[in-house]
């Protein structure tokens, strides 16, 4: 156990220096094997998005640390709770982030049993019987493309409707689900991203669906319309809403989006 243990932390630790070292010119040809070698050893598997290794502090794996989520203290889960008052924040993990029901079930905010999830069509087994988060499957059949044909509000909308809203003797399109989560997501951003407190991002690590960026710009054209018939006070000094301003997943790793996909 021990050596399989230390075999998989090599392998995670040589795929993450490689994707780091290569060179700023690289090809896509070049570039496409890295990215899909750090995946494969990140283990973005229903199982694996639960490894965060919290316990393990700093000396955890950068695919460990990729899967840290720092949610408010009152999130729901058991996660280890720090610091005090408005800054305190939970330790919960990538699986927390996607069983949060948000956008997939009614109620309060809370988390979704593996059952809640695949009767939304959120999870997925492969053939050898692992199970996936639709947004993670390695087969990348999942798509959202089909989903935004429209533009601008009419295109969130359309999305939200797939999901939750469609007539009963029409059957939602692949993707309407996955949408709805997504777009639940977005609206609930902060954007706070600091090295203390809540993490507030959207958090897309291991993302292999097709089509995100269509969410992320039926999201922004809503906003950017909305803003247009309510504009600001010309005295107001607050900022646009972060939730509004954020970006789609880059198609490469970052330090939050590491082997994000669209």
């Amino acid at each position: 156990m021990a050596d399989d243990h230390s075999n998989k932390r090599a392998a995670q630790d040589a795929a993450f220096k490689a994707w780091r070292a290569r060179p700023r010119d690289a090809s896509r040809e070049e570039i496409d094997p890295l990215w899909e070698a750090m995946w494969a050893v990140a283990d973005f598997s229903w199982d694996g998005l639960v490894d965060a290794g919290w316990a393990l502090g700093h000396s955890a794996s950068e695919a460990q640390k990729l899967k840290r989520w720092r949610t408010p203290a009152e999130f729901p889960g058991e996660g280890k709770v720090n610091g005090e008052g408005e800054t305190a924040w939970k330790e919960s993990t990538l699986q927390d982030y996607w069983r949060w029901s948000i956008g997939i079930a009614d109620g309060e905010p809370r988390l979704l049993s593996d059952q809640k999830l695949e009767e939304a069509d959120l999870l997925v087994r492969d053939e050898a019987g692992t199970l996936w988060h639709v947004l993670h499957r390695p087969d990348v059949t999942a798509t959202l493309r089909g989903s935004a044909a429209l533009d601008g509000e009419d295109a969130r909308a359309d999305l939200q409707s797939q999901a939750g809203g469609a007539p009963a003797e029409k059957e939602a399109p692949e993707g309407a689900a996955l949408a709805a989560a997504l777009l639940a997501r977005l609206e609930a951003a902060t954007g706070f991203a600091g090295a203390n407190g809540p993490e507030g991002r959207t958090f897309m690590p291991g993302a292999r669906a097709q089509g995100l960026d269509t969410v992320w710009r039926a999201f922004a054209a809503s906003r950017i319309s909305t803003r247009r018939a309510f504009p600001p006070s010309q005295s107001s000094t607050a900022p646009i809403s972060s939730a509004g301003s954020a970006s789609p997943p880059r198609t490469r790793p970052t330090a939050r989006t590491a082997c994000s996909r669209t």
